[in-house]
């Protein structure tokens, strides 16, 4: 019987945010994403019957042992273990600044005593001097309980309890709190292994450090997509580096899970040729990428119908007489769930999921393969509840759908009703875009390989001068420094309030491995890589404006005084295509909303530029039809031109002082980009243009 067999894939990755030369963790993320999502994401799939593969970076499980202490020497939990009262000023600054980083939609607004401290925080420009030590405990403990998944604030009682409790916390309070949250760390390895186990889920790994296995392999593999890139000036060859993450990456995971796995997700899905021959070599059954490097492998248009099906059936190699599988994700779906689905009706977003399952299996004459892979952790916080209820609601869909099996990438490797095919050349690319520029081409990046390979060159040099510790050490320092997340926030592509400390991270790898050669560190590790650049606000509106709407600006002053937004500028620790949405002039006078898209919409048809204009009790949606250059009727009026002017009546937002944008371009009914990526563009529409940034 034909049957579409779904395989999800969830990637579990934060960087190494530990300075080993300090022993201190200098960012708390693998702590509260193992709150929020290691156990949560384990615990769906256990609960509903659905088969999936769930990814772990072994730099991650070794983070996560560590956080299982309560007593973890992470700089932000020292500060939390601290009685609120004896904190210096500048320490409660630091605990302000971390406590505002939550979304505030699905994390802030839900829980009253956060909202009510957020709205203070906003009021006092972020100034912790405002704040009793009252407010400080209470910001401390709404804080933790923000980050804490569903399935913990129902089946943990202290949890409860403080959800309860709502305000007025202890002391008490919060370190019983800290202890509860150290032991559900400790029970993140234990559900997987028990999914394993009871044959619900596989459990995968990535190379060790999360690199990017092709370009330590051959940094020219970059041009074999992109012949024009801009290449750092990199001498030697770090193929011996790229071996060693993923011999140690099998070993590190088998410490923890007490097994070998079969399979591996490459860190971005980044592959080449030479790099399925070294996961083969080392026994690896599959390994898994995007649909680009598929189409780019066999010189082919994957949006093509005609091609689609090539995408479903299975690919296979052979190299020393060892087979390995590789699986090319469905970037549509993978993408919805991502990026799209967050912001719909849970109901309407499984709808649409299967819909598109459905068209699959019906436009093919054999049983395909569909696979779903994406990040297993940043996307949920911008989705209700965790997406506790749109994974309820799916999986129980899957789970009762009589054309459609979920299986595990093992499962489907033994599977005979799937169609399978050689594939004669990988060719190198990742599961950005088919290519590397996330990772390389830009003067900041470039820069990072360029000091890469200086400390390479200097190791190779005086390692022999090194007693067994210290080389030892100065080879985990080299091999951290090659994980890809320093090179992700190198670049304009994508933006985060810490990146001067991803920043200075990277550096420190490379400077600890100097003091541990017993050398001068070269002056220009001690100099930041990372441009300075602040949240999207370019230019904050500094008066009334009042705009003619014709789609163009025929004159240098009647936007004079607006302010202007990168809509890039959140682009962060996830990545979606689309390029188009770049920038916003925006302002006000008594009467209206102004804007100006400055984007090129020549290369899209048919398509949809969708304004979602918010404030804390209304919400408006506006639609354009891009093909349709003017309106002037209705609530907004428009002109497109050189660019999309618009104007939109303030009496719709009757009362409030500030107002949220956030634009999407749809086509054929689906979302292709979304700006800003995550958040919302906040406009303060009080008179005094003092207040606006992105939440």
């Amino acid at each position: 019987m034909k049957k579409l067999y779904l395989s999800l894939l969830w990637h579990q990755h934060q960087p190494y945010y530990k300075n080993d030369s300090d022993g201190r963790f200098y960012m708390p993320w693998v702590y509260l994403h193992a709150l929020k999502d290691y156990y949560e994401m384990a615990a769906h799939v256990e609960k509903s019957g659905v088969k999936a593969v769930f990814n772990y970076v072994p730099s991650l499980l070794i983070q996560l042992k560590e956080y299982t202490d309560f007593n973890a020497a992470d700089n932000f939990l020292i500060l939390m273990r601290k009685q609120t009262s004896s904190l210096t000023q500048e320490e409660r600054q630091l605990v302000l600044n971390q406590c505002c980083m939550a979304n505030f939609n699905t994390m802030i607004k839900p829980i009253k005593r956060f909202y009510e401290l957020h709205q203070k925080i906003v009021a006092s420009n972020g100034n912790a001097a405002d704040f009793s030590d009252a407010e400080i405990l209470d910001l401390e403990v709404v804080y933790i309980l923000s980050w804490c998944g569903e399935y913990l604030r129902q089946e943990d009682t202290h949890i409860k309890y403080l959800l309860s409790k709502g305000s007025s916390f202890t002391e008490e309070d919060k370190i019983e709190l800290l202890k509860h949250a150290a032991d559900w760390v400790s029970k993140i390895v234990e559900i997987h292994k028990r999914l394993q186990v009871n044959n619900q889920a596989e459990i995968s790994c990535t190379p060790f450090y999360h690199p990017i296995l092709p370009l330590l392999i051959d940094i020219n593999s970059a041009k074999e997509v992109c012949p024009d890139m801009n290449m750092p000036a990199f001498e030697g060859s770090l193929e011996d580096d790229a071996s060693w993450h993923v011999r140690e990456g099998l070993n590190e995971f088998e410490s923890h899970f007490g097994f070998r796995p079969k399979g591996m997700w490459p860190a971005e899905g980044s592959v080449s040729q030479k790099a399925a021959e070294i996961f083969a070599d080392n026994g690896i059954s599959w390994i898994a990428t995007d649909e680009e490097v598929l189409g780019n492998s066999l010189q082919i248009n994957m949006k093509d119908g005609a091609n689609r099906h090539r995408l479903y059936q299975k690919h296979f190699q052979i190299h020393n007489g060892n087979k390995i599988n590789i699986f090319f994700r469905d970037k549509m779906l993978s993408d919805l769930i991502g990026f799209t689905y967050s912001s719909w009706n849970e109901d309407d977003a499984v709808n649409d999921f299967m819909h598109h399952l459905k068209n699959i299996y019906d436009s093919v004459d054999f049983s395909p393969h569909v696979s779903v892979i994406l990040d297993g952790e940043n996307a949920w916080e911008y989705y209700n509840k965790n997406a506790y209820n749109f994974f309820t609601k799916l999986y129980d869909r899957l789970t009762h759908t009589d054309w459609l099996q979920t299986q595990t990438f093992s499962e489907v490797i033994s599977n005979y009703d799937i169609p399978e095919e050689t594939l004669h050349n990988i060719k190198a690319g990742s599961w950005i875009m088919g290519n590397f520029r996330i990772w390389i081409g830009h003067p900041e990046k470039n820069k990072a390989w360029e000091l890469l390979s200086k400390t390479k060159r200097s190791i190779e040099k005086h390692i022999s001068n090194a007693d067994k510790a210290a080389a030892e050490q100065i080879y985990k320092e080299y091999h951290a420094a090659e994980g890809s997340d320093w090179f992700w926030w190198y670049g304009d592509d994508h933006f985060s309030i810490q990146a001067d400390i991803f920043d200075k991270l990277f550096r420190t790898h490379l400077v600890n491995i100097y003091r541990l050669l017993k050398l001068n560190v070269p002056s220009e590790l001690f100099t930041p890589i990372k441009a300075v650049k602040n949240s999207g606000v370019i230019t904050k509106p500094s008066s009334y404006i009042c705009p003619k709407i014709e789609g163009k600006i025929s004159n240098f002053f009647e936007w004079l005084g607006a302010g202007e937004f990168d809509l890039k500028s959140d682009a962060g620790s996830m990545h979606a295509g689309g390029d188009i949405l770049q920038h916003i002039l925006y302002g006000f006078d008594d009467e209206n909303l102004y804007i100006a898209l400055k984007s090129d919409f020549s290369s899209i048809e048919n398509t949809v530029c969708q304004i979602d204009v918010s404030c804390s009790d209304n919400k408006k949606t506006f639609e354009i039809d891009l093909d349709c250059k003017k309106n002037t009727s209705g609530d907004i009026t428009y002109a497109i031109d050189h660019i999309l002017e618009a104007s939109i009546p303030l009496k719709l937002f009757k009362g409030a002082e500030k107002i949220y944008l956030e634009f999407k371009l749809i086509q054929n009914g689906l979302v292709i980009e979304k700006a800003p990526l995550y958040n919302a563009v906040e406009i303060n529409i009080a008179d005094d243009f003092k207040e606006e940034w992105i939440v």
